[in-house]
C-alpha cells in the first residue's frame, strides 16, 4: 500500500480483479506514518483499504491465518 502501488483511488479496481479470479489480495506496506515514505501509507488510507474490503465481503487476515484456514500449512 502505497502512493506507488494501491491506494484509495484504485482499491475498487484491485478488489474487483481479486473477486473474479476468486484470488488473494496480500497487502504490504513498508510504513505507516501520517508523513509516510514513498513506499508507505497514512493511518487513514489502511484504515480505509481494511474498511472496504470488509465491506465488500472480503476476509482480511494475517498470512498465516489465511494459509491456515486454505488449508496450506
Amino acid at each position: 500500500i502505497s502512493a506507488r502501488g494501491l491506494t484509495e483511488d484504485n482499491l475498487d479496481g484491485w478488489l474487483d480483479q481479486t473477486e473474479a479470479a476468486s484470488g488473494w489480495l496480500v497487502l504490504f506496506t513498508h510504513d505507516v506514518s501520517e508523513t509516510p515514505s514513498l513506499y508507505g501509507t497514512t493511518p487513514r488510507v489502511l484504515a480505509r483499504i481494511v474498511a472496504r474490503a470488509l465491506e465488500r465481503g472480503f476476509a482480511v487476515l494475517p498470512v498465516a491465518a489465511a494459509l491456515d484456514r486454505a488449508g496450506i500449512a
